[in-house]
């Protein structure tokens, strides 16, 4: 996959207590998280300096001499508080006897970007060295190296350095968030989270400690802006504030290292606080410099006419005219919900603000970034629905902090342009639907109190039926069913028992229920040591060449903003499938057995006028692939690598299953590129192509990437759930009487297939023969050239009675005589 599913969002476990009293500690509370659906991918321990500068204590340079063996050395004695003094050899120039300095004794770690290296004792020109006297680059407490940090006189000795310079650490959870969770994307709805989990499994009551915004106040009103708001549906709800004589400066440390540590890079104070306030509320803000706001007006529209726009990397953009633009009175600032413009934005010079926040269209805001292939933060949140009535909630939170922390005045009245407010989704449930859903009794005060704890405002409750409001920040939960999944959640999956046994009827319709069919075959196939993928359906159409045996005109090509090389819908699912085959034997996992059902598209004309059903077709593939050692590494059995008949071994299980014997097929050799050595298998009842199957071709697997060999096989769905809709079920008693087996060896033309035996088999033996097993093949040294050997054994049953030996013979013979007339062999 070229993508990832899931946003990943970093939680600061120190930042979470800021809204929660947490009593427990952070691996109980990955759990937690991963328990109410915030799934913890990474639980990690963040250091504002890495290593937190364990090892490193203050020094005293009592002594400082130069290296007899070297000019550019220096061998001094350092007091480190404790024991004997160190005798360190130093190549800093501004080393000096009386300096106060940080030492990295014997045994500490010191990091250079990913690199790790250890302080031992050593010999340097033949001096003994015990450490390391260091700079501020080799601590990572800044950039330079132009010498030793050198520490104020009143540094005391032997102090740790992780004390000295208050050292922070922090746990970091990295959270794989769904798409449909927007309203967890930020500190304060995982602490809403976690709040109600907690309430329902411990006897302390948690609440969420929300910032206090009641001492919020307009300074004056010197710095004024007039607010347009032209496209209503595009934003509904626009308000803004302006922040006069600010100072621009670096963020305080704690703000800088909340930033850091959640993922983001510090740059301004401004700046930092607009991101600080969107990781706590989940509600993105925007800061235009207001020098560059002309006519001092803001305006929020669209353009008639496209036009180019340089965005904050750089970058030349050219709008479209269904991109929502912010503006002043004569030119673009900002695409709305999506990127700041070069011009506007907040620079080492700004000395006053306007503030936006807004809500934009989910739509709007998705088909911009899109469009223009910008996914950021502020986009992610805006396109899955922010909270309609968190817009003012979050400007005075961050209009406090710039008060607080860049000194700026909040100089005009709070602006709100909602026309129409949104409604709340109303929901009204039953206790009981609840319970029958979870499939256990939930007490109904729990069910209420998980409610309350998530927001919901209860209207009414009686007679075991509630009605409520669903929060705005929850924009996906518009039905009972989504109201039983929140009450689950918080409640607990792993808290549903699971039954000792399951009950089932096994009914036979004429209607096949190709979701259960399939279900069952991904069950077989996982019980045969595969594993399921699932693939993009948009391909590179560098795939799709004449090179590859593709008529190029059958492409059903795409425009992806987002992606130049994934330019077109699937033919086949060979391509997607040895992308993720290569991801894993890149990463040593090589021994691979893949299958994915997946549809498959292609493009029948190129005719406007067409309806588009008439102009595409999709189809609907199982795809297998196999590759690597056909065991484990196991005392038990040989090495040995899969072949294309491991992969005929599994299609002969599918096609068993389908109930598909062999004389139903006609099997032939696969004319096609991307298969070398390739067979299909053509239904004989009407002539369908039912699967292709071989091993991959060298060009195939070099154009993906592939280091190994690769066995393919691809049935068409649709052609074998066909069949399955027309077979008739038939049952039978086991056989009374026994099998016969007797063996063949034949000498025949390199050009004869298994498949033209095995036709003339059955034709000859007719309802006694049970079946036909191909157990050797030979061609090479000791035949003739142009003959290869076969080894067939053919089973005998007789359903009536059992075979005599003078019956079984005059069959074999039989058999023997036509395969010497028809196919000219010879019979060994």
């Amino acid at each position: 996959m070229r993508f990832k599913i899931l946003y990943t969002m970093k939680i600061s476990y120190n930042w979470l207590k800021e809204y929660i009293n947490l009593d427990i500690s952070p691996e109980e509370l990955s759990i937690v998280l991963t328990d109410c659906g915030l799934e913890v991918e990474e639980l990690a321990l963040w250091e504002n300096v890495r290593g937190g500068l364990k090892g490193i204590v203050i020094g005293h340079v009592t002594e400082c001499k130069k290296h007899t063996d070297a000019d550019k050395l220096s061998v001094t004695i350092v007091d480190v508080g404790s024991g004997e003094p160190l005798q360190i050899v130093c190549g800093a120039p501004n080393v000096a006897s009386g300096q106060k300095v940080l030492v990295a004794t014997p045994g500490t770690t010191l990091y250079n970007n990913e690199e790790a290296w250890e302080i031992k004792k050593t010999k340097i020109r033949g001096v003994e060295s015990s450490g390391m006297i260091c700079a501020e680059d080799e601590l990572g407490l800044g950039s330079s190296h132009a010498g030793i940090m050198v520490l104020p006189d009143d540094a005391p000795v032997g102090k740790a350095a992780s004390e000295y310079f208050d050292m922070k650490q922090d746990w970091v959870f990295t959270i794989g968030l769904t798409p449909n969770r927007i309203d967890a994307a930020s500190h304060i709805g995982a602490a809403r989270d976690v709040a109600a989990v907690l309430n329902t499994r411990k006897e302390k009551r948690h609440t969420v400690l929300l910032p206090d915004l009641s001492g919020f106040s307009i300074d004056n009103e010197s710095n004024p802006v007039e607010i347009v708001v032209e496209d209503t549906q595009a934003c509904p709800r626009y308000s803004g504030i302006t922040i006069s004589n600010l100072k621009i400066a670096p963020s305080p440390k704690w703000l800088a290292d909340r930033l850091s540590a959640t993922g983001m890079r510090p740059i301004n104070n401004v700046v930092d606080i607009t991101n600080y306030v969107m990781l706590e509320t989940g509600h993105p803000l925007h800061a235009f410099d207001i020098k560059h706001i002309k006519g001092k007006k803001v305006m929020v529209k669209k353009f008639s006419k496209p036009f180019d726009f340089i965005t904050l990397d750089q970058e030349k953009r050219t709008m479209h005219t269904e991109d929502l633009m912010i503006c002043n009175s004569e030119e673009g600032m900002c695409i709305a919900g999506v990127f700041g413009g070069l011009d506007s934005g907040v620079t080492e010079n700004t000395e006053a603000i306007f503030l936006e926040s807004a809500y934009f269209n989910p739509v709007s805001v998705r088909k911009s970034a899109n469009r223009h292939a910008l996914k950021t933060e502020s986009s992610f949140r805006f396109e899955r629905g922010v909270d309609p009535s968190m817009t003012i909630k979050a400007l005075k939170r961050a209009a406090f902090l710039l008060r607080e922390i860049a000194g700026g005045t909040i100089s005009s009245p709070v602006y709100d342009i909602y026309p129409k407010a949104f409604e709340k989704a109303k929901i009204t449930i039953t206790h009981d639907f609840v319970n029958r859903s979870v499939g256990v009794e939930i007490p109904d005060d729990i069910q209420i109190e998980i409610l309350k704890d998530l927001d919901f405002e209860i209207l009414e409750s009686k007679n075991r039926s509630i009605t409520i409001l669903a929060p705005f920040a929850k924009v996906d939960v518009t039905r009972p069913a989504d109201v039983v999944e929140e009450i689950l959640r918080i409640y607990g999956y792993n808290n549903i028992p699971m039954p000792a046994y399951h009950k089932t009827n096994l009914t036979i319709g004429r209607k096949l229920n190709s979701h259960s069919v399939q279900n069952a075959f991904a069950e077989m196939l996982t019980g045969a040591g595969f594993f399921e993928i699932l693939t993009n359906s948009l391909s590179s159409a560098s795939y799709y060449t004449e090179k590859n045996g593709f008529e190029t005109s059958a492409n059903a090509s795409v425009v992806n903003a987002l992606s130049n090389e994934l330019n077109t819908m699937r033919r086949t699912l060979l391509f997607t499938g040895l992308e993720s085959v290569a991801h894993n034997i890149n990463r040593k996992q090589a021994d691979i057995r893949f299958f994915e059902f997946g549809k498959t598209y292609i493009r029948l004309s190129s005719d406007k006028t067409l309806d588009v059903t008439n102009k595409f077709h999709e189809e609907m593939k199982l795809g297998l692939w196999m590759s690597g050692k056909v065991f484990p590494l196991n005392w038990k059995y040989k090495e040995e690598q899969c072949t294309v008949y491991h992969l005929k071994d599994v299609l002969g299980l599918i096609l068993q299953r389908a109930g598909i014997s062999e004389d139903m097929l006609t099997v032939a050799p696969l004319e096609n590129k991307t298969f070398q050595n390739g067979l299909q298998y053509v239904l004989k009842s009407n002539g369908k192509t039912l699967l292709e199957a071989g091993e991959t071709s060298r060009q195939v697997l070099e154009q993906t990437e592939c280091r190994q060999t690769v066995f393919f096989a691809e049935i068409a769905w649709e052609t074998l759930l066909d069949f399955l809709e027309k077979k008739k079920v038939k049952a039978s008693e086991p056989p009374k009487f026994p099998e016969v087996h007797r063996d063949i060896a034949l000498l025949l033309d390199s050009s004869v297939t298994y498949d033209n035996i095995r036709t003339i088999v059955r034709k000859q033996g007719g309802r006694l023969i049970k079946g036909i097993k191909l157990f050797d093949i030979y061609e090479g040294k000791n035949l003739p050239e142009g003959k290869k050997s076969y080894a067939i054994n053919i089973i005998l049953q007789d359903a009536d009675k059992t075979l005599t030996d003078r019956e079984t013979e005059a069959v074999i013979e039989t058999i023997k005589q036509a395969l010497v007339k028809e196919l000219s062999a010879q019979i060994r």
